[in-house]
């Protein structure tokens, strides 16, 4: 009788355990990235068991989150920008690029502006939006491009609307609420058939690398470096190619 309750108390203690000692890996990612990285998210917990709680806001939010909580694994923002910032901070313990944003000017159905370029983002009348350089990865970028091509001034003089994520700027376009936007073109991929995107030619561009880093203060890093060789993996890139993005250059 004795032996028999002590195999039950074993086996319920046992059970608890296990239960108590899941890991489950927090992953701050950069909102624009929702799509494929909620689809590899999946795949890697069915392949490892491992799980994964992702949470999706603009880089310099999640940034701003990691600093005041010190809590977390895996920081995914759309530009290495942020990522420097994190690793100037010591934030980083490692990382890797995963893969590519291509800007692109994003515009209305039918492009009723007509806008073919970046200069006409800056013509009289146009209605543009940009992202918050300090919110997320898009705004900085697209101040880069027109930094480089002498329009920075000229299209700020048209800015009408700003956004915290890459997302909300393609909606406003999407919505009419702007004419143009600068946007990565996973995202205007994802509004095909609802706006129209405007190549930026390559030596005007500034191109964009993904990274993920495991943060410093990470308590799961060996799981951590698991989800990292998973998502930078021949399979995950299937996945971001699948949604749009470039994984080679």
């Amino acid at each position: 009788m004795r032996f028999g309750i002590a195999v039950f108390l074993f086996m319920v203690l046992s059970t608890w355990g296990c239960g108590g000692e899941e890991k489950v890996l927090k992953l701050y990612c950069g909102g624009g990235l929702r799509p494929p990285v909620s689809e590899i998210i999946k795949l890697f917990e069915e392949e490892t068991g491992i799980r994964v709680k992702p949470t999706y806001a603009g880089a310099g939010v999640l940034l701003t989150q990691i600093q005041l909580t010190r809590q977390g694994d895996l920081y995914m923002p759309g530009d290495e920008l942020f990522i420097k910032r994190a690793e100037e901070k010591g934030l980083i313990a490692e990382r890797r690029v995963v893969a590519y944003f291509i800007p692109v000017i994003l515009v209305r159905k039918g492009n009723p502006r007509g806008i073919e370029g970046l200069e006409d983002l800056a013509r009289p009348g146009v209605k543009v939006g940009m992202g918050d350089p300090d919110a997320c990865a898009i705004g900085g970028v697209a101040l880069d491009i027109l930094e480089k091509n002498g329009l920075r001034e000229a299209v700020r003089k048209n800015v009408v609307y700003t956004s915290s994520t890459v997302i909300e700027l393609a909606n406003a376009v999407k919505l009419g609420m702007i004419d143009a936007a600068i946007v990565w073109n996973a995202t205007a991929a994802l509004y095909k058939g609802e706006a129209e995107a405007v190549e930026i030619p390559w030596e005007r561009n500034v191109i964009a690398r993904i990274p993920i880093g495991i943060l410093s203060f990470s308590k799961h890093k060996k799981e951590a470096r698991k989800f990292l060789e998973f998502i930078t993996s021949r399979r995950a890139k299937e996945v971001f190619r699948k949604h749009g993005y470039t994984t080679e250059l």
